[in-house]
């Protein structure tokens, strides 16, 4: 079956949950307000970057006190490549807890009796366990945003999904585990708000597929609650056996509005769940219409195209690419009213050969978008953007503001964007690969994934002959009010034998 997950290529929150590194990925990470340009947004253009600092702020204390939680799973072959772990660093690099520590420190001590959670290592072909271990985050965990909640992936995945069990913080950081919650079969998940949302298969005949989310109330954890299906039964591809969704979706940080998307090979609608009711926001048929149906083939569509909500779920963005070009679609989800501005305009041009052309000699430009991310006051758009033009060489990322008003204009210029990150344009270490973000509490820092630069004492420069440099990632923290050179940024862990793959910032303890 096509629908199936196949390992674990999921949002960002299951890759995490499943050990897995979302390197090169096009999925879901942990993401945020946005109008189109009708004008009748009160949303303002973002102040400008602040002057390059002279200071070196890699031993300079961060302006905001927070926690990141990030999944460090193991890159030593044979010893621990099939291990990962929840860990807590404070913005200093520090263990939360203990700060005469300057390490993060792993979040995985429970407080259970051996009944309450064991993992499934492995199965015989026929799903029954073969293996079984204590319960752990040896096969991955992810948190919510108050560090209350844990979920932990129970079972190896397999071609059917993963397992997962709910756990619960008590006040020493120990997970307690709520006694069978446990749910199997699972494509996604999403902390958001109060609420838990998961997927499942339901139907599946290749290459149409329909998932059923349900929802628990983390508040009162009772039996959990179908809330609808992906895609709806009344989808005119779901109903012609056209559509080729995997059952993923993306939740508003309230937790009360989510969106999916249902693609085609040549097409795809944009869905929103809120109050009880789907509706359906665009549909996007880039080769024209021929009657009621579709034309053309080979779309770049997928049902993990970049999506991201406003706090309060009232305004969602979207990036598409499309055969004219990369996208950035706007919508007011109470009025479902639509902005459209291409962010790479390649009409009547093969997207990748035209956009690298643009790119060259104006690395600024880029042809990928991931992770997009709105900010706490809603008045612009954080993404990774990204490009790889010589596959020879390091890809380009960095973390980019993009404010509304400038959206709202259209027309991009180089000063539309506000480099976050500022990675050299080389092909040595210093050019670190962003793999994800999240924005700090109060949204003066971003904390993110990538490829490091610096020993274990984050100061000392690795060697460019490094295999950590090349095939690993840490945490870094970059302030939003003085990203005008590199030098801002600061590596904040370094573990010579395991990767960073999943971030989410949290407030301090």
């Amino acid at each position: 079956m096509r629908c199936v997950l196949l390992g674990c290529l999921v949002g960002a929150s299951m890759l995490a949950a499943c050990g897995q590194d979302e390197s090169g990925k096009d999925g879901k990470l942990p993401p945020g307000d946005v109008r189109g340009g009708d004008g009748s947004s009160d949303l303002s253009e973002a102040s400008d970057a602040a002057g390059e600092s002279s200071q070196d702020v890699r031993t300079a204390p961060p302006d905001e006190e927070f926690v990141a939680a990030f999944v460090y799973k193991g890159i030593v072959a044979g010893e621990n490549d099939d291990q990962s772990d929840l860990y807590i660093v404070d913005s200093h690099g520090r263990n939360p807890a203990n700060p005469a520590v300057e390490k993060p420190v792993a979040l995985t001590t429970f407080a259970l009796n051996p009944d309450d959670c064991e993992l499934v290592v492995d199965k015989y072909p026929d799903g029954t366990p073969l293996n079984k271990a204590p319960c752990s985050c040896h096969l991955g965990c992810v948190v919510d945003k108050t560090l209350t909640w844990i979920l932990v992936t129970v079972e190896k995945p397999d071609q059917n999904g993963f397992a997962f069990q709910i756990g619960k913080f008590n006040a020493d950081l120990q997970v307690q585990m709520v006694k069978g919650a446990v749910f199997k079969n699972i494509v996604d998940t999403a902390f958001a708000g109060k609420y838990l949302y998961f997927s499942k298969i339901v139907f599946c005949a290749d290459p149409t597929c329909q998932f059923q989310v349900f929802r628990f109330d983390l508040d009162d954890i009772p039996n959990p609650q179908a809330v609808f299906m992906i895609p709806p039964e009344d989808d005119p591809d779901f109903k012609d056996g056209q559509t080729v969704t995997d059952g993923h979706f993306t939740a508003s940080p309230d937790g009360n509005t989510l969106a999916f998307l249902s693609p085609t090979i040549r097409s795809t609608r944009v869905y929103l769940w809120r109050e009880g009711a789907v509706t359906q926001l665009d549909y996007i048929c880039p080769g024209g219409m021929q009657g009621d149906h579709c034309t053309g083939t080979g779309s770049e569509f997928s049902d993990v195209d970049p999506l991201a909500f406003s706090t309060d779920g009232s305004k969602l963005a979207y990036f598409p690419t499309t055969k004219d070009g990369l996208e950035l679609r706007l919508y007011n989800t109470t009025s479902a009213f639509v902005s459209q501005v291409f962010l790479m305009n390649t009409t009547g041009k093969d997207f990748k050969a035209e956009s690298c052309n643009q790119i060259h000699g104006n690395d600024w430009k880029f042809n990928k978008v991931s992770a997009p991310m709105f900010a706490h006051n809603g008045k612009s758009v954080f993404f990774v953007a990204s490009s790889q033009c010589d596959l020879s060489k390091k890809p380009l990322t960095d973390v980019i503001e993009l404010s509304v008003s400038a959206i709202s204009a259209g027309n991009f210029t180089q000063t539309s964007f506000k480099n976050i990150t500022n990675n050299p344009r080389t092909n040595t270490m210093e050019n670190s690969v962003i793999q994800a973000f999240d924005l700090s509490p109060e949204g003066r820092n971003i904390a993110f994934i990538g490829s490091p630069s610096f020993g274990e004492d984050k100061y000392t420069p690795l060697p460019e002959s490094s295999a950590k440099a090349k095939s690993s990632a840490e945490v870094w923290v970059v302030p939003l009010d003085s990203p005008s050179s590199s030098s801002s940024r600061r590596q904040i862990t370094y573990n010579s034998k395991f990767s960073a793959t999943w971030i989410q910032t949290l407030p301090p303890l």
